[in-house]
């Protein structure tokens, strides 16, 4: 039996989603794990074939979303992830005068265009 999820998302939040949307609800419908003690934190275990069906990677980051319903596991977005930040000097890395010059040469022409809107110049 194959079954269509549809999240209840929009567009954008849905082209950023992880998983596929197509489930065979044979293999995977209800699986029970196990929450064990490992260290100081409580583990629960994701059997393999979850993880294929839903294509996640062991490593990969997942959301937990806690509600009165229960508890929803789900692959982090990219728009959770963490942004790496980049230094002045890597932002310029590779920037000399001789490329600056040809981009300006190369772009001339978007300066010299008539305003549209409420630009100022």
């Amino acid at each position: 039996m194959t079954a269509t999820i549809t999240p209840l998302l929009d567009r954008s939040e849905v082209a950023q989603m992880c998983y596929t949307s197509l489930i065979n609800l044979d293999e995977v419908s209800m699986t029970t794990v196990t929450v064990r003690k490992q260290g100081g934190a409580a583990i629960i275990t994701i059997p393999a074939h979850v993880l294929e069906t839903l294509h996640i990677e062991v490593g990969a980051k997942l959301l937990l979303d806690v509600t009165k319903q229960g508890v929803m596991i789900k692959p982090m977005r990219a728009s959770h992830r963490k942004r790496r930040r980049y230094t002045l000097a890597e932002l310029l890395k590779g920037c000399t005068p001789k490329r600056m010059k040809a981009l300006m040469k190369e772009t001339e022409w978007i300066r010299e265009l008539k305003p549209v809107g409420r630009e100022r110049f």
